[in-house]
């Protein structure tokens, strides 16, 4: 990157503490517009996706840059700004800068520092909402923005090439790589494989603080990137609809395994429910189902709670957005 003091910039004139009243938010918001004219468009998303994870060029170049995270900074202000840019762009202007089209996931999660990676601005995004304080998770305030302007993005592009987006964050989410790593050590048995699922989960979080589930191999940041992830996926099914049913094939297994992760009791439930047709969406709209099984299974903590609450709202939108509507109920 050849602005490599701009993220620390970024960071601090977007940290709560400048960020404390409406005039101080105008002061950052034109701070920010004054470096989208001198660094362009490209080069401001690229400093912006290094103030996300506080790696990389910032790191060569011994910058202390305090990572954006919901706990420290104000994403309503990042993120709409954000939004206002891709908004005014083309389609083909997007399409030119691979920060956000192409770009590494693993760096985005902060896995390695130093390197010369691109980082894709989106996963750079949706890895620092995971960046949430002990055992909590990102709040809706946090959450909104960030899904808005990747909503202003995603809606730029074609069906086809949209999948291809979603399969780039669906495997992020799920970490494929572990996941691999995972089963190959699952295959070896014994004492060894629990000890290498363990290992291999801390590594993903990059953080000593993270408790690593000894069954699942998750750590409490892998289970908050689920939620994001889940999150995410409703958020786009709520403003999209039926336009998200190209993503079914994508996503159907990974909640499947989610559901066998976090408690497969309730996939049971949904299958059956689903076969009812429109009565399954009526069903979840009256909380019949989701409601029930989230009062059964209150004891899951923290993360893990959240994370299986959005899984259920993920499956009842699939439902709803893939249900006809009834022609004599429109009548």
């Amino acid at each position: 990157m050849a602005h490599p003091y701009i993220p620390t910039f970024v960071s601090f004139a977007t940290h709560n503490c400048n960020v404390t009243d409406h005039e101080a938010a105008e002061t950052s918001a034109s701070f920010l517009s004054s470096l989208r004219v001198v660094l362009g468009d490209r080069g401001l998303l690229e400093c912006i996706s290094v103030a996300l994870v506080a790696s990389g060029p910032v790191a060569q170049a011994t910058v202390q840059t305090i990572p954006i995270t919901p706990n420290t900074h104000s994403m309503r202000l990042i993120f709409l700004f954000v939004e206002r840019i891709i908004s005014e762009m083309s389609k083909e202007d997007i399409a030119s800068m691979p920060v956000l089209i192409t770009g590494s996931g693993s760096e985005d999660e902060g896995s390695a520092v130093g390197g010369s990676t691109l980082r894709n601005f989106w996963l750079a995004a949706f890895g620092s909402l995971a960046n949430v304080a002990g055992s909590a998770t990102p709040s809706n305030e946090a959450m909104w923005p960030v899904f808005d302007a990747y909503t202003a993005f995603f809606l730029k592009f074609k069906e086809k090439t949209c999948a291809q987006f979603w399969t780039k964050i669906t495997d992020w989410a799920i970490n494929r790589q572990q996941q691999q790593a995972t089963n190959n050590a699952a295959a070896e048995g014994g004492a060894d494989s629990k000890r290498r699922r363990a290992e291999g989960a801390a590594a993903e979080g990059n953080n000593a603080s993270d408790e690593v589930d000894p069954e699942g191999g998750y750590t409490k940041r892998q289970v908050v990137i689920h939620f994001v992830y889940l999150s995410l996926y409703s958020h786009l099914l709520r403003k999209l609809k039926s336009i998200m049913t190209f993503s079914f094939p994508i996503v159907s297994n990974v909640l499947v395994e989610l559901l066998q992760r976090y408690n497969p009791t309730p996939f049971v439930a949904l299958s059956a429910k689903r076969e009812a047709g429109t009565v399954f969406a009526q069903s979840a709209a009256s909380d019949n189902t989701g409601g029930a099984w989230i009062t059964r299974n209150k004891a899951l903590s923290g993360p893990a709670f959240a994370t299986a609450t959005a899984l259920m709202n993920s499956i009842l939108l699939m439902s709803e957005a893939q249900i006809p509507e009834d022609p004599t109920l429109a009548a």
